[in-house]
């Protein structure tokens, strides 16, 4: 059995033993913990290794109440198991799952390294791409940049579309 293994088993122990304790209908229980309360609220996916969050979600992410606020579950499992997040940096799902909480699948990130490693984000799709429309290469030679770089252009479809506009004039 690896260490995984043991972890997802040692998690579904807590959980049921969470779970008689708190399910009579005249006592709520004892107060928990919020790891207690987060451990029950992921399911382990066996396949991935994802730890799905089966709590609130909004916007696709899980939410959970920790440390006075109402935030991501995916931070909060990271400040649980690894550390504090420094301002600035963003928690990016390694495994591409919103909603694993998995401090495996998680790690620190930039704003701009966390949109550019998204598979559908039009910024990082753009980012990824090597030709115009037109199957000009973006290379240093064939590209000019605007709006302060934050945009590519294809220099030689911008001189074909200058040459056509000047002839219907």
């Amino acid at each position: 059995m690896n260490v995984i293994d043991s972890l997802v088993s040692e998690i579904r122990m807590l959980r049921a033993a969470l779970r008689a304790a708190t399910t009579t209908s005249w006592h709520p229980g004892p107060k928990l913990t919020p790891i207690e309360r987060f451990l029950l609220l992921h399911e382990p996916e066996p396949n991935s290794g994802c730890w799905l969050w089966v709590g609130h979600y909004s916007n696709g992410y899980g939410r959970f109440w920790f440390n006075g606020r109402n935030g991501a579950a995916h931070r909060a499992s990271y400040e649980m198991f690894v550390g504090t997040i420094p301002v600035g940096m963003q928690i990016d799902h390694k495994c591409q799952n919103k909603i694993c909480v998995n401090p495996h699948h998680l790690q620190l990130a930039t704003p701009k390294d966390n949109v550019l490693r998204s598979l559908n984000a039009p910024s990082a799709i753009n980012a990824r791409k090597t030709t115009c429309a037109n199957g000009h290469s973006f290379d240093a030679l064939h590209r000019r940049s605007t709006r302060g770089g934050f945009y590519r252009a294809c220099k030689s479809c911008g001189a074909a579309k200058q040459r056509r506009l000047r002839a219907t004039r």
